[in-house]
């Protein structure tokens, strides 16, 4: 976010504050929801894909309500990781993004193809490196960079090419008014009032 290296007015350093302090990740139990809010002003929306699929400590994939063993359909070599069931359904193919590392398959990846990926892509578009997967100790994580934000006076404000997601039209500004009260966000958009709960 934006610091302030001058000097500036108490009320100035109430809004650096408060706009510093909506970097992170917040969940919305109603919609199963996290929106991320990074330091590099990119908005992203997070997915807890736990529910359907999990990847373990090996390298092997897990699909909820599935005893198959997939351990032969999966591939990891430090870099790429490759879900392939029977070589005809890719499910999963992806390049780790903070560079090779063989000790773990835990980390962020930038999404190649496969079928999250086409899900990916037929709601919100081309994918241009945006969709990624955070595998973790028994979470599956999908990451969207949905557009640029910024904050200013209360009012947080989304720019970019996929805004009807909220409401609003495909291109342009779109203007919420958001509070930060302690752990709890709320955002305002068209009427309605979103509580999000900080979990980082």
């Amino acid at each position: 976010m934006v610091f302030v290296s001058a000097f500036v007015s108490c009320g100035e350093v109430k809004e650096e504050n408060q706009e510093s302090s909506i970097v992170g990740d917040w969940y919305n139990g109603q919609n199963k929801l996290m929106y991320s809010f990074g330091d590099d002003h990119k908005f992203r929306l997070k997915v807890d894909i736990s529910e359907t699929m999990t990847i373990d400590s090996n390298g092997t994939a897990h699909l909820v309500n599935s005893d198959t063993d997939y351990s032969d359909c999966c591939s990891y070599d430090g870099e790429n990781y490759v879900f392939n069931i029977g070589g005809d359904v890719e499910m999963l193919n992806m390049k780790r993004k903070d560079g090779v590392n063989t000790e773990t398959v835990f980390g962020n990846y930038t999404l190649l193809s496969g079928y999250f990926y086409e899900d990916f892509t037929e709601k919100f578009g081309d994918a241009d490196g945006r969709y990624g997967i955070i595998i973790s100790e028994d979470k599956l994580i999908a990451e969207i960079e949905m557009c640029s934000y910024s904050t200013d006076n209360g009012n947080l404000v989304l720019s970019g090419n996929d805004l009807s997601f909220f409401g609003g039209e495909d291109d342009g500004d779109r203007i919420m008014n958001y509070t930060i009260d302690g752990l709890y966000l709320t955002i305002i958009n068209n009427g309605e009032t979103m509580t999000f709960t900080r979990i980082d």
